[in-house]
């Protein structure tokens, strides 16, 4: 695939979908990520969170990383990906750590492609397209800061504001900074995640569920629909089937100089 921004948008922006259908659970569980990918996704939200907290990096998850803390207290069974964001002042910090992601066996690629992010990705796992430093499946690091004009938390880069119009936060709504659950991951979260989920998502995003179509799920063609008040197994979050790896501490002091 030459074009990733296929992915990027399935939790983001179901405006730019055709109109979806009601999908029947057969449907709905034939999008769920793979096992193998469920633990990868898991293993690479807790190195990299960990590789954030020892080189004093402040991170929060957010979009769909953010809903599935909340509504599922973990992976959303049919997403693809992990986001987090940091803000823009320790993006120096980000760039100086890539030693440490690849002693763990990750690439850390600066994606220029449609939204610009950072992506995180396991060597050795598939490629997505052309670029051998993007594999699948993936965590996006986003990058924030404060806009000292409207004082709302923006992204930094305008095409990833072009990209995500209604992705921003009031700083109240941002602050503090607040522990939660992430199927066993500590993860950091915005202060109050509702009232973005109802600025991102629509004031039904905690009783229906949106899933757009994967590019890995090639009989997944159309957006689909449906009600947890009928499917509420769905609320389920995916879950790693072996323990995560302790790797982090293990890394020597040097690369968080």
């Amino acid at each position: 695939m030459k074009n990733i921004f296929a992915v990027l948008v399935c939790l983001y922006m179901p405006v730019f979908a055709s109109k979806p259908i009601r999908a029947s659970k057969e449907q709905i569980q034939g999008t769920f990520l793979e096992p193998s990918s469920v633990q990868d996704l898991y293993q690479m939200l807790k190195d990299t969170t960990e590789i954030l907290d020892r080189a004093g990096i402040k991170y929060v998850v957010i979009s769909g990383t953010a809903l599935g803390v909340v509504r599922h207290q973990g992976l959303i069974p049919w997403d693809d990906d992990v986001d987090i964001a940091i803000f823009h002042e320790d993006e120096p910090k980000l760039v100086n750590l890539k030693p440490a992601f690849d002693a763990l066996g990750y690439y850390v690629m600066y994606d220029t492609n449609n939204a610009v992010m950072y992506n995180v990705s396991k060597k050795g796992n598939p490629s997505l397209d052309d670029r051998a430093e993007l594999t699948f499946p993936f965590l996006d690091i986003f990058v924030v800061h404060t806009d000292p004009k409207t004082k709302r938390i923006v992204y930094s880069n305008w095409r990833t504001r072009e990209y995500f119009p209604s992705e921003w936060y009031l700083e109240d709504v941002f602050f503090p900074i607040k522990k939660g659950n992430f199927g066993g991951v500590s993860v950091n979260c915005i202060n109050t995640p509702e009232w973005s989920f109802a600025q991102f998502y629509g004031e039904n995003w905690n009783t229906m569920g949106y899933i757009a179509p994967r590019h890995y799920k090639p009989n997944h063609t159309v957006p689909y629909e449906f009600e947890f008040s009928e499917y509420p197994e769905f609320l389920a979050p995916a879950l790693p089937e072996k323990p995560l790896l302790d790797r982090v501490n293990q890394l020597n002091q040097e690369y968080f100089k």
